[in-house]
């Protein structure tokens, strides 16, 4: 005779003897560790979907040609950027990650050569590497909330000076030249925004620089200045 069995994992249908029953601590302690195991990896997973944020502005020096460089009758080239900047206001030059003074070595590394012989020794100095900004007077009353107002002014100056020094220490020779540069940042600029314009400024100086140092050594410099060694 085949007996009817109830299964070995039958769920328990009895009624709660304890209807009106409220949840204790653990109840409650068990619903939110349910919640946090399923919720976070799904929370994980909706970030992992999400887009990454936009990449700032990278500084970039500015591409000098090495074609047809200066030659100078000179055993070494020395090249020294000597500017020591504030570090306070109005000087920005610590938050800059590539400075004029860099830049401006960069030209002379670029564009000066030493023969490599005879006694004397060419020094291309830059004393002054400034960047500096100021801010600006802002418009006040209600014209003030219909204006986009130039909020601060930003200047660079840099000068270099190239020095030919004999083998008994004598400068025979001497040339220097200075840019000066200056633009304004106008009111809701982003901080991307003015990396960029930090960065065209900083090589437009460097540029100019390089464009009159090159014509004053041409000029002030004529004894030193060689043809390419053979």
């Amino acid at each position: 005779m085949v007996q009817n069995r109830a299964p070995a994992f039958a769920p328990d249908c009895r009624p709660d003897p304890r209807p009106d029953r409220r949840p204790d601590r653990r109840d409650i302690l068990h619903a939110a560790f349910r919640m946090t195991a399923f919720g976070l990896p799904a929370l994980a997973l909706a970030g992992c979907g999400s887009s990454p944020p936009a990449p700032g502005p990278v500084f970039m020096a500015p591409r000098f040609s090495p074609t047809n460089p200066i030659w100078l009758h000179a055993r070494v080239l020395d090249i020294q950027d000597t500017y020591i900047p504030p570090l306070k206001e109005p000087n920005i030059e610590s938050q800059l990650p590539i400075t004029l003074g860099d830049t401006a070595v960069l030209w002379a590394r670029t564009r000066l050569r030493p023969t490599g012989v005879g006694g004397n020794t060419a020094r291309m100095t830059f004393p002054r590497a400034a960047v500096t900004e100021t801010p600006l007077p802002r418009t006040g009353g209600i014209g003030g909330m219909f204006t986009r107002d130039q909020v601060s002014r930003i200047d660079t100056d840099l000068i270099g000076e190239l020095t030919i020094v004999d083998a008994e220490g004598r400068q025979v020779g001497f040339a220097q030249a200075r840019v000066t540069r200056g633009l304004s940042i106008a009111e809701g600029t982003t901080l991307n925004e003015r990396n960029s314009i930090l960065n065209a400024l900083i090589n437009d100086t460097a540029t100019t620089f390089g464009r009159g140092m090159e014509n004053k050594i041409e000029t002030d410099m004529t004894l030193f200045v060689a043809f390419p060694p053979a």
